[in-house]
């Protein structure tokens, strides 16, 4: 029973890598990466729209590694019995490294709100320290 347990998901697996559409994966990315980072300022724009293709393209791409990941393990034997981390960990791992740092970077490109907050605000502020305190 557990065999065949095995033999169903990896099927599932497959069918899964079989219908993957990178492009389609990455052209959503790319619209909402877009649309969350619109603000950054024009003078910024040129540098921020390379970032944000990159950035689509590592979130497709990682999209696709944890589906090879879902099928094939996270580990791997050589053969010999060494077992080892898969080559698609050690991509995702790299990637996903990456990706924070491309999402941070593009982040950073955002301008600085730096206004006072409301008093709507503060009075939110002070309600919750409030519920802190009396717990």
């Amino acid at each position: 029973m557990e065999d065949l347990d095995k033999e169903v998901i990896t099927i599932e697996n497959n069918n899964l890598l079989d219908k993957f559409d990178k492009d389609k994966v990455y052209k959503a990315e790319l619209k909402k990466l877009k649309g969350i980072f619109k603000d950054i300022p024009k003078d910024k724009m040129q540098v921020a729209e390379s970032l944000i293709d990159q950035t689509a393209f590592m979130q497709a791409t990682l999209k696709e590694l944890s589906l090879y990941i879902d099928r094939d393990g996270a580990i791997s034997s050589d053969g010999k019995g060494n077992v080892k981390e898969s080559p698609a960990v050690k991509s995702y791992t790299a990637l996903i490294n990456r990706y924070s740092n491309s999402i941070k970077q593009l982040l950073d490109l955002l301008p600085k709100n730096i206004s006072e907050p409301s008093n709507e605000d503060n009075n939110a502020k002070d309600e919750l320290l409030t519920f802190i305190k009396n717990r």
